[in-house]
This record gives structure tokens, C-alpha cells and sequence, in this order.
């Protein structure tokens, strides 16, 4: 490659690589809040994956 093929290829890398991980919308870190959660059963488990709490409706 030529050095002027370097520099502009490095260049649309490096603003790739900003816009995807800092510009984007669709950043984990965002926190979402959700208002309500719906669900007819719960399930905790513990390391093991042994149920210690559960929640559900009669």
C-alpha cells in the first residue's frame, strides 16, 4: 500500500471505531428504567441453579 492509501484507510478506521462506540444509540451503557415488569412466574436461582425464591400468582 501506498502511504496516502494508509493514511486514508487508517482515517475511515479510526472514525468507524469512534462513531460505532461512542456516537451510537445502541450503547449498553444506557440505563433503561423500566416502569413495569409483567411476568406470570419468577424464578431466582442460586450459583448452583438451584431454585431459592419464587414468585408466581394463584
Amino acid at each position: 500500500m501506498k502511504a496516502f492509501e494508509r493514511i486514508f484507510l487508517y482515517s475511515v478506521l479510526a472514525i468507524l471505531f469512534f462513531y460505532v462506540f461512542l456516537v451510537d444509540n445502541n450503547v449498553e451503557s444506557q440505563v433503561a428504567i423500566q416502569e413495569k415488569i409483567r411476568a406470570r412466574y419468577i424464578s431466582i436461582v442460586n450459583d448452583e441453579g438451584q431454585e431459592v425464591v419464587m414468585l408466581s400468582s394463584p
